[in-house]
C-alpha cells in the first residue's frame, strides 16, 4: 500500500479503491440499462396491442401495422442508444 493510501486509511478508517469506484459505475449503468429495457418492452408491447385492437376493429390494414412495427423497432433502438451517452456522474 502506498504512503498516501495508508495515510488516508488511517484518517478515514477505509479507502475506496479504483475497483470499488468501477463497481459503483457499473451498478449505475446496470440500473439505467434496466430502466431503458423496461421502457423498450413497454413501448413495443403497447404499440402491438394498439395495432392489434385496430386490426380487429377493421381500422388498420396489414401495411399500417407493418409500418407501425417498423417504427416501434426504430424507437426501441434509438431509445437503447441513449445508453451510449452514459457518463456515470
Amino acid at each position: 500500500m502506498t504512503r498516501i493510501a495508508s495515510t488516508n486509511m488511517n484518517r478515514s478508517g477505509f479507502t475506496f479503491s479504483s475497483r470499488h469506484l468501477w463497481a459503483a459505475l457499473f451498478l449505475r449503468l446496470s440500473r439505467q440499462t434496466s430502466r431503458v429495457l423496461a421502457q423498450n418492452i413497454t413501448l413495443a408491447i403497447g404499440i402491438k396491442v394498439v395495432f392489434f385492437a385496430l386490426a380487429l376493429s377493421g381500422h388498420a390494414t396489414l401495411w399500417i401495422a407493418v409500418f407501425a412495427d417498423m417504427g416501434a423497432s426504430l424507437l426501441v433502438v434509438f431509445n437503447g442508444l441513449r445508453l451510449l451517452r452514459f457518463k456515470g456522474h
